[in-house]
């Protein structure tokens, strides 16, 4: 998401404020829902609410795939609500784990932890899209298709995680399974 905007502006011909408008849909609905999912813990695990945030992160990530020339905006429109609704449950259950699978008295430990690899994920992240969707200036044709392959790999990344989560708690000796 972090890359989208430079993608919008330099490849869908977006002005800068129209491209920050678009990430808004996926921030502005990441932050509701993350609010909104506190109400999930009473219902499931924490493990389960990252294999169901990861899940649902994939198919909104695979929703911005399909660009060709022409495309218009209100193509992401769709995996972009998808992918914030599930980045905001995925969030708020990462911070929840972070806190249940480490000892009381090194919870501050596990937010901290948290937060550097959430960090420095990021940063990697955005360095390996940037540099697989990047094409020429003038190859629109090939930006669009750098964008697709980049949306599908991060939507399968994200699938494989929903899958890793369950199985990695699972064998995670002494650990809260929260």
């Amino acid at each position: 998401m972090s890359f989208a905007c430079t993608f919008l502006v330099t490849s869908m011909g977006m002005s800068t404020l129209g491209a920050s408008a678009t990430l808004a849909l996926w921030s502005g609905t990441s932050a509701v829902s993350a609010v909104l999912s506190r109400r999930l813990a009473a219902r499931l695990t924490g493990t389960a609410q990252l294999a169901i945030g990861l899940a649902v992160t994939g198919a909104g990530l695979l929703l911005l795939t399909g660009l060709e020339t022409g495309s218009t905006i209100g193509r992401l429109v769709p995996g972009r609500l998808v992918a914030g609704v599930a980045t905001g449950v995925l969030n708020a259950g990462l911070g929840r784990q972070a806190t249940a699978t480490v000892p009381p008295d090194r919870a501050a430990a596990g937010v901290g932890l948290n937060n550097t690899t959430r960090y420095v994920g990021a940063s990697i992240g955005v360095t390996v899209v940037g540099v697989l969707a990047s094409a020429p200036g003038d190859d629109i044709a090939a930006q669009l298709s750098g964008w697709n392959h980049v949306a599908v790999l991060t939507g399968i990344l994200s699938l494989a995680g929903a899958v890793a989560a369950p199985a990695l708690s699972r064998c995670a000796p002494g650990r809260s399974r929260g």
